[in-house]
C-alpha cells in the first residue's frame, strides 16, 4: 500500500506549501508557489502530496487545455507546475503520485469526463523527462514553444 496520498489543497495547508523548496536548477522549469497560487482559475484545482501527514509536493489539474493548436485532443486535462520538495525528493513519491492521479481524478466530480491527461516538460528538464515517460505518459513528438524557459514536449497519458 501506498504511503502517499493526493489531497485537496486546503487553505492550513498554505504555510507548509510554501516551505517547500527546489533546487536551484529545478526553479527554471516551475514558479514560485505564490505566484502559482495567485494565478489558480476557477478551471484549475490544486493539489497537495502528502506521504503519510507530511506534505511533499504539489500539483494543479486544469480542465482547460491550452494547447490545441500545438496537440489536437479532445476531453484532456491539463497537469501542471508538478513538483516534489527538495527535501522529499529521491524517495519515490512522484511516481507513487502519478501512479495514483488516474483514479483520483477518476472520483472527482468535474474530471471524470477526461479521456486524457496532458502536460508539457522542458526539454532541458532530462530528470522530469524520466519520470513521466516511466509513468505511462507519451511523448506526443510535439514541441509548445511558448514556455517561458524554453521549449516544452507534450506529454499524454490515457486515463482508461
Amino acid at each position: 500500500m501506498s504511503s502517499v496520498s493526493l489531497q485537496a489543497l486546503d487553505e492550513a495547508d498554505i504555510p507548509a506549501l510554501m516551505a517547500l523548496s527546489l533546487a536551484p536548477e529545478q526553479s527554471a522549469f516551475v514558479k514560485p508557489i505564490s505566484e502559482i497560487l495567485a494565478a489558480i482559475s476557477p478551471a484549475q484545482r490544486a493539489y497537495v502530496i502528502r506521504c503519510r501527514q507530511q506534505l511533499v509536493g504539489f500539483f494543479i489539474i486544469d480542465s482547460d487545455y491550452p494547447y490545441a493548436r500545438e496537440l489536437d485532443l479532445h476531453d484532456v486535462a491539463l497537469l501542471r507546475s508538478f513538483y516534489i520538495g527538495q527535501a522529499y525528493q529521491g524517495r519515490g513519491y512522484a511516481k507513487q503520485a502519478l501512479a495514483q492521479l488516474p483514479a483520483v481524478l477518476a472520483l472527482q466530480g468535474g474530471f471524470k469526463r477526461f479521456k486524457h491527461l496532458a502536460l508539457t516538460v522542458n526539454c532541458r528538464n532530462k530528470a522530469a523527462q524520466g519520470l513521466y515517460l516511466a509513468t505511462d505518459f507519451s511523448d506526443s513528438g510535439v514541441l509548445y514553444l511558448g514556455g517561458p524557459a524554453g521549449p516544452q514536449h507534450i506529454y499524454v497519458k490515457t486515463l482508461a
